[in-house]
Order: C-alpha cells, then sequence, then structure tokens
C-alpha cells in the first residue's frame, strides 16, 4: 500500500465522504476485497496522529449498520488498538479523539452478540475501569484539563458500552475493580444525578442473578469524602478542617441513597439516584 502520509489521509478522507453518501454500496465494495478492511484498520498503527484520527472517523462510518464488517473489524485486534490509543491520549484528557474511539467501540457491540463476547472474553471490560476512576477522581467543575462538555461525553459514552454488554445472558464480570469504580461515580462531586443513576443501574444490572458479581459487591467497599455538618464537633475529636477520604461498605452505602442519605452531600439524595439504588439493591 502507499506509504506516503498526504495520500493517505486523502485517500481516508474521500472513503469516509463516500460511506457518508453511498454506504451500502461503499460497503459492498470494500467487503469485495479480502484485505481491504484489514487495511483500513491498520491505518491505526504507525501513520502519525492525523491519518489515524481520520481513520477512525472512516471506520465509525465503515462499520455502521453492518455486522460482517463489524467482525472482521473486531477480530483484527481493532479493540485493543483503540483501547491503547485510549489510553496514550490520558482517557477524560484525550478530547475528541477518545469520545470517536468508545462511539466506535458503542456502535460495534450494541447489537452485535459476538462482538460482546469478544470484547468480554478478551479482557476489555477491565480496560474500561480507568475511564470511571478518572472520572470520578476529577471534580467535573474544574479545569483540570479538556472540557466538562468533553469529559462528560467520554463518561456517558463508557457508560454506555457497558449498559450494551449487559445482556440478558452476558458474561461480564465485575472482578475487583468495576463494581467500585461504578459506585465511586455516584459519590463524585460535580456530576449530575443523571449520570449517578445510570451508574446504579449498571451496578444493578451486573449483579442481577449473577452470584459471582454479587458476593464481589458485597465484599467490596467504595471510596467517599463525608460532609462534615459538625465543625465543632468534628474538630474536637481530632478531625481536620476538611473531612478525610472514607471508605464504606458498598452495600451500605448503596442503601443509605435507597434511603435518601447520601454521606458525600449536605443536600437530599435526588430522586433518580433514589430510584436506581432501590434498582440495584433488588437485584
Amino acid at each position: 500500500g502507499v506509504r506516503d502520509p498526504y495520500v493517505q489521509l486523502a485517500t481516508v478522507i474521500l472513503l469516509t465522504n463516500i460511506l457518508s453518501g453511498k454506504k451500502d454500496r461503499a460497503q459492498q465494495i470494500i467487503l469485495s476485497k479480502p484485505i481491504a478492511v484489514n487495511q483500513l484498520v491498520a491505518l491505526l498503527e504507525g501513520t502519525g496522529d492525523m491519518v489515524r484520527n481520520e481513520a477512525l472517523l472512516l471506520l465509525r462510518r465503515l462499520i455502521d449498520g453492518n455486522p460482517t464488517i463489524q467482525k472482521i473489524v473486531a477480530f483484527d485486534n481493532v479493540f485493543d488498538k483503540v483501547l491503547g490509543i485510549a489510553k496514550s491520549e490520558g482517557y477524560l484528557m484525550g478530547g475528541v479523539i477518545v469520545v470517536d474511539i468508545l462511539k466506535l467501540i458503542a456502535t460495534m457491540v450494541e447489537k452485535n452478540s459476538s462482538n460482546q463476547t469478544y470484547f468480554v472474553e478478551s479482557g476489555c471490560v477491565g480496560r474500561l475501569v480507568p475511564f470511571l476512576e478518572s472520572a470520578a477522581a476529577q471534580s467535573m467543575n474544574s479545569g483540570s484539563g479538556g472540557s466538562i462538555e468533553r469529559r462528560m461525553e467520554i463518561l456517558n459514552a463508557t457508560l454506555q458500552i457497558l449498559d450494551f454488554l449487559l445482556t440478558d445472558n452476558h458474561r461480564v464480570s465485575s472482578g475487583k475493580s468495576l463494581c467500585p469504580a461504578l459506585l465511586r461515580i455516584t459519590s463524585a462531586p460535580g456530576l449530575p444525578s443523571k449520570v449517578k443513576a445510570y451508574a446504579l443501574k449498571i451496578v444493578g444490572r451486573l449483579i442481577d442473578g449473577r452470584a459471582r458479581n454479587q458476593t464481589t459487591m458485597v465484599s467490596a467497599s467504595v471510596s467517599i469524602i463525608p460532609v462534615i455538618t459538625d465543625l465543632e464537633t468534628h474538630l474536637r475529636s481530632g478531625g481536620g478542617v476538611e473531612a478525610k477520604e472514607e471508605r464504606r461498605p458498598a452495600l451500605v452505602y448503596v442503601l443509605q441513597l435507597a434511603l435518601g442519605h447520601d454521606p458525600a452531600s449536605l443536600s437530599g439524595v435526588p430522586a433518580d439516584v433514589m430510584s436506581a439504588a432501590h434498582y440495584a439493591l433488588r437485584s
């Protein structure tokens, strides 16, 4: 193939535009060429950022509505490749490139049971945890890198992928980190209640009817920074001006949310979060 980056870039952009206008016909032609899809996936590596970034957009258009191409792309190790790119870009700090990566993954697993199984069995679920952990570790109100809107888009896209994977017969294991990372989202400052409720609902679906995941949930803990409601008493008991991070049993924390008490907030628990906590406990 041609190695000139300018030729590669122009070709990728041309193919993306063709797919935008004549998607079905373009997909048929590309499928008729034995290694065409593999050559397009190969553009994600060793081509420079500009070609790589445009190749991500091309792949998103290419796989749209075509399960056959989705499977070919998946078995060309694309999950590993794009998650590696997301890591190098800094997860939540990666901006639009990471958004494109997560939307590519979401399209590939949304209605494709083969790709769902491949994603889970190749250990890629655990590679989503850093997206959740970095979201929980940062205040979405701070200027710690990347726009707030973009970081929220990345977090929502991560949750959506997990949502798509949790089918009725899913094999997603919560492991040691997935459940706590999801619960940490619910206690993170600056996140809207809609996102916190979404994370709790995913916890409920993760443990629903899965004894091993339920056991993990029972033994897990979640880190929170409790709100100081009585500063004088807190200082008298040896506490500092600012509350220290505490670990609470995950089950206790979800029960507190279901009862309308959030130890990490002075305000009451929003109705959607309370409802999601009830759902998680029923599971």
